[in-house]
C-alpha cells in the first residue's frame, strides 16, 4: 500500500470553446502525502454552475487565466516547511465578482495578477471595489496552501490606494423578514494581514476624512488601527485603536486627536462630541482635544453611548460667543445683569472630562471674564441634564450703589479690592437650562459687615477692633472678635466656608430678577435700620448721611 499513488496524466476539456487542461501525480497515500501538480488554461467561472450546479459556482462570474505548477508534500504545508513547496507560474483574474455573507455587497475584481513563487505569491495588481467602495493594491500573499487544503488563514502585507472608502458597504444584511434589518460589521476571519493604506476620501455616515494614511492590522476578526492621520472638518485628526467583531456585539477602543477642528462642523456632525460637551454647540472657532474612549458599536456601526467610558481633554484655540446659541449663559446672566455672554472670550480655555454609565464628568477649572474670577466643576448626564456649580469672585463695584456709598464712607483703601464669593447652580436640560444663586444672601452679608465696621469706626476710642474688623472681612486673619457683635449670625469667611463645602444655601427664590435693585433694597433696609439708631444714641455730630 506504501506504493499506492494515483497518476492523472491529462484532464481536458472546454467549455463554451475556452479549453482547460490540468494533470496531478498522488503518491504515498497512506504516509506523507505528497502533491505534483499543473494547472494552465482559461476558465469562465460564471459558466461554472451551468456545467456543474454547485452551490459553490452560484453566483460566481470572472475569468481565470492561470498557468502555475505545484510540487508539496502535505507535511509541509502542514508544519510550513516552506523550503518544501514549490509553486511556479502566473494567474490572472479579471471581471470577477463574488458574494459572501461576509460582506455586504458583492466583491468585483475587475484585474488581479499573481505571480507565484516557491516562498509566496505576489500580488502585482489587484484593482476592485465593494459598494461604492473602490481599492488598488499590490503586495505579497502567505500560505495560500494551507487556506486551501487545511481552512487556515491567509497572511499578506498590502499596499492600498483607494479614492473612496465607505464604512456602510461592509454592514452585512441579516436573514430577516425585515429587509432592512443589518447584522453589523464583520471583518473577515480568514484573514492574517497588515495593510498600509492611503485613502483620499473615507466616509462613516455623514462625516468625511480626506487623505487618510496609516497602518491597518486584521488579525482573528479584528482590525487594528496604527497612526492614522487625516484632513477633518477643517482641521486634523490622528487616531489609533482596534475593533473587534469576533463577538457577537462588535466592540472597540481608540484615541483621537482633533487639531485645529472647526466647532461648528464638529458639534453638528459629531454625536459623541454633542454628548461630551453639549454647552460648546454655543462656540464658533477651532477645537483642539485628545480623547481616549472603549465600548460597544451597534449594528449601524456607530457608538452605544451607554456602554462607553473613557476621558478627554479640550482647548479652544479659538472660539466666538453665539450668544444666541448660548442658552446657559443666558439664564445665567438673567440671574447676574453684570455678565453678558457676547463678552466672553473663551480662546485659550482647557477643561478635562472623563465620562462612565451615560454621565459627563468636568475636572474643576478656572476662567476670568474681565475682574471676574470663576471657577467651574460639576457634569452632566448623556442626555444633557445638567449640574453645574460657578463659584463667582464678585469685585464689589458690581453689588449696587448702597454698597459701594458704603465702602467709601469707612475710607479704607484695602476695601478696594473686595470681592465675595458668588455660587451659581446650573440644572435642569440644556436647552431650557435653570440657574439659582445665592447672590441675594451674599450682598445682605456683606452690607451688615460693611456697616458694621462704619459703626465700629464711629463708635470706637481705638483703632484695634476697627482694623480687626477690616482684616476679617477681607480674609487676612481669623475674625473672631467680630463674632459677638456679627448681625446677620455668620461671617463672610462662614459664607465662603460654606459654599465650597457645597451646602444647599440657595435662596430659592432668588430676586435678582425684580424690577427694583435688590442689593438697594437689601441696603436701604438693614442701612436705615442701624444708622438710625446710631443717631440716636450717640451725642457725636459726626453722620454719616
Amino acid at each position: 500500500t506504501e506504493d499506492t499513488y494515483v497518476s492523472i496524466d491529462q484532464v481536458s476539456f472546454a467549455i463554451d470553446g475556452q479549453p482547460f487542461n490540468l494533470s496531478a501525480r498522488i503518491s504515498d497515500l497512506l504516509g506523507i502525502t505528497r502533491v505534483n501538480s499543473s494547472v494552465k488554461g482559461i476558465l469562465d467561472l460564471g459558466k461554472l454552475e451551468q456545467v456543474y450546479p454547485l452551490e459553490a459556482f452560484s453566483d460566481l462570474k470572472g475569468i481565470l487565466d492561470a498557468d502555475v505548477k505545484a510540487d508539496f508534500d502535505m507535511e509541509a504545508v502542514e508544519n510550513k516547511h516552506y523550503d518544501r513547496i514549490n509553486t511556479t507560474g502566473t494567474a490572472q483574474l479579471s471581471d470577477f465578482s463574488y458574494s459572501s455573507p461576509e460582506f455586504k455587497e458583492p466583491v468585483a475584481i475587475s484585474m488581479m495578477n499573481l505571480e507565484f513563487t516557491p516562498q509566496r505569491a505576489e500580488l502585482k495588481q489587484l484593482s476592485g471595489s465593494i459598494g461604492e467602495s473602490d481599492f488598488n493594491a499590490t503586495g505579497r500573499i502567505e500560505n495560500i496552501l494551507g487556506y486551501m487544503f487545511r481552512d487556515e488563514k491567509i497572511k499578506g502585507l498590502f499596499n492600498l490606494q483607494s479614492n473612496t472608502l465607505v464604512l456602510d458597504d461592509f454592514i452585512t444584511e441579516k436573514a430577516s423578514d425585515e429587509p432592512s434589518s443589518t447584522e453589523g460589521l464583520k471583518i473577515p476571519s480568514f484573514l492574517d494581514c497588515a495593510i498600509r493604506a492611503n485613502i483620499a476620501n473615507i466616509f462613516y455616515d455623514d462625516l468625511l476624512l480626506k487623505s487618510a494614511s496609516g497602518t491597518l492590522n486584521i488579525r482573528d476578526s479584528k482590525a487594528t488601527i496604527d497612526g492614522m492621520d487625516a484632513d477633518f472638518l477643517g482641521g486634523k485628526i490622528r487616531f489609533s485603536g482596534a475593533v473587534s467583531t469576533r463577538e457577537a456585539v462588535p466592540d472597540f477602543e481608540m484615541k483621537l486627536n482633533f487639531e485645529e477642528l472647526g466647532i461648528g462642523q464638529a458639534f453638528e456632525n459629531i454625536k459623541l462630541l454633542r454628548v461630551l460637551a453639549p454647552v460648546a454647540s454655543a462656540l464658533e472657532g477651532e477645537l483642539s482635544s485628545e480623547i481616549a474612549i472603549d465600548g460597544s458599536l451597534m449594528e449601524d456601526l456607530n457608538l452605544d453611548l451607554s456602554t462607553i467610558t473613557g476621558g478627554a481633554l479640550a482647548e479652544l484655540t479659538t472660539a466666538e460667543m453665539n450668544a444666541q446659541q448660548a442658552k446657559v449663559l443666558n439664564a445665567l446672566a438673567g440671574k447676574l445683569n453684570f455678565l453678558k455672554p457676547e463678552n466672553f472670550n473663551l480662546t485659550g480655555l482647557k477643561t478635562a472630562l472623563t465620562f462612565e454609565d451615560g454621565y459627563v464628568r468636568v475636572a474643576p477649572f478656572s476662567y476670568s471674564y474681565n475682574d471676574i474670577d470663576m471657577v467651574v466643576e460639576g457634569g452632566h448626564s448623556f442626555d444633557a441634564a445638567l449640574d453645574y456649580s460657578i463659584t463667582l469672585e464678585v469685585p464689589a463695584k458690581y453689588l449696587g450703589s448702597e454698597v459701594n456709598n458704603l465702602i467709601a464712607k469707612i475710607g479704607e483703601e484695602e476695601l478696594n479690592d473686595l470681592t465675595i464669593p458668588v455660587v451659581a447652580n446650573v440644572s435642569g436640560g440644556y436647552t431650557s437650562p435653570k440657574v439659582s444663586t445665592d447672590l441675594t444672601s451674599g450682598v445682605r452679608d456683606l452690607t451688615a459687615r460693611l456697616v458694621e465696621i462704619q459703626k465700629q469706626k464711629l463708635i470706637d476710642q481705638g483703632t484695634e477692633k476697627t482694623k480687626d474688623l477690616l482684616e476679617g472681612l477681607i480674609g487676612k486673619k481669623d475674625r473672631d472678635t467680630l463674632q459677638s457683635s456679627d448681625t446677620t449670625g455668620s461671617t463672610v469667611r462662614d459664607v465662603v466656608k460654606d459654599l465650597f463645602k457645597r451646602q444647599d444655601t440657595i435662596n430659592s427664590t432668588d430676586t435678582t430678577r425684580v424690577e427694583q435693585d435688590p442689593v438697594e433694597k437689601a441696603a436701604k433696609g438693614v442701612l436705615g435700620g442701624i444708622l438710625r439708631r446710631k443717631v440716636r444714641d450717640t451725642t457725636s455730630k459726626d453722620s454719616i448721611n
